[in-house]
């Protein structure tokens, strides 16, 4: 009797843990829920061609599995965003390069005056470099990045005096990113104000500055179109900030095989050639708003082009040894970033063309 109970409380056992087993096996939720960070205004490509299509196809990709929350408001500061991710926080997010360009330092090149063949080209330029040369240097240690891309390239907007020659730029306080553009503006001989981009309005409307180096689409995204008396254009534009979409490392780990070959489908080129194609039509909107506002808009001649480009030769030969230090050969991804930025901005002309 004794027995027989033993040998039925060992099968009850045995079942027991079967049984905890198989539902230790199974996954809790079949749906997995991200929260994608948005510090930019909602009206900007950033968001409106990027990160909202992104969030869409990333549920549709994997039927649902996947879905991304955005909060109402920014979780943290525009410089913050590495660090929100990194913690936790958020799991996805943008950055600006210039936020942490001690960290990630290659994507740069894209930043360099004169760079920016298109928008469509840079990015894809961008993101086609970044596999093929960047990747190696694992600058993105702990996050998972998902692309990068570019603006559609700066110009120098001016709230008095038309911006001519050098002699122009010297002691006029301009607003810059930090970084490669507070460089150049800094070499230059203006007197510079860095901030994030999102603060253009209160800069510019209570005088803090005279003028700012940014994208003529800021004028849409801040609207501080009537502070401004005129604007200088160049060929290959002023310069360019570079950007990250980001997601946090053990978020990416913690997703099915199948997830994150679905995600990375609607990531990469995908996502930035749509984007840069919404930058070029945002900025022929913006040259709109500006019209309408009475603002000039002047390209630069060739001698101020001239001056420039002696003045800030340095530039380049200080990322092509950044480049030399983290096992990269700078020139050979310079020259790949040109070709394709030049290929894609032709080829994505002929298709404007035809429409």
């Amino acid at each position: 009797m004794n027995k027989l109970m033993t040998l039925s409380m060992a099968a009850l056992v045995a079942g027991a843990v079967g049984l905890i087993g198989a539902i230790a096996s199974t996954p809790a939720s079949a749906e997995t829920t991200l929260i994608m960070n948005v510090f930019v205004p909602r009206v900007t490509p950033f968001y409106r061609a990027m990160m909202k299509p992104w969030a869409e196809n990333v549920e549709k990709a994997t039927q649902g599995r996947v879905k991304i929350k955005t909060p109402t408001a920014s979780m943290a500061p525009p410089p913050r965003q590495w660090d929100m991710v990194a913690k936790g926080t958020a799991d996805v997010a943008m950055t600006a390069n210039s936020f942490i360009r001690k960290r990630v330092s290659l994507p740069q090149m894209a930043e360099l005056p004169f760079n920016t063949a298109s928008a469509v080209g840079a990015n894809i330029g961008l993101w086609r470099t970044q596999q093929k040369f960047f990747d190696k240097a694992n600058e993105y240690k702990g996050m998972k990045l998902l692309t990068a891309w570019v603006l559609d390239g700066q110009s120098i907007q001016s709230t008095g005096k038309p911006i001519r020659s050098l002699a122009d730029l010297k002691g006029y306080k301009m607003r810059t990113s930090p970084g490669l553009d507070k460089a150049i503006m800094t070499k230059l001989g203006a007197t510079v104000v860095t901030s994030p981009g999102v603060k253009q309005f209160e800069l510019i409307s209570k005088g803090t500055v005279d003028g700012t180096v940014i994208g003529n689409g800021a004028v849409i995204s801040f609207k501080y179109a009537r502070y401004l008396k005129h604007v200088t254009e160049f060929p290959g534009k002023f310069g360019n900030s570079s950007f990250s979409f980001i997601m946090n490392k053990k978020t990416w780990d913690g997703l099915t095989a199948a997830d994150k070959k679905a995600i990375t489908s609607v990531s990469g080129e995908k996502a930035v050639f749509r984007l840069g194609i919404a930058w070029e039509k945002f900025n022929e909107k913006a040259v709109g708003v500006l019209k309408k506002n009475n603002v000039p808009i002047e390209q630069a001649s060739p001698q101020f082009i001239a001056d420039i480009k002696k003045r800030i030769g340095f530039l380049e030969k200080g990322w092509l040894k950044k480049a030399s230090a983290k096992g990269v050969d700078g020139v050979a991804a310079l020259a790949h970033f040109r070709k394709v930025s030049a290929e894609v901005t032709k080829q994505t002309r002929k298709f404007f063309k035809k429409k």
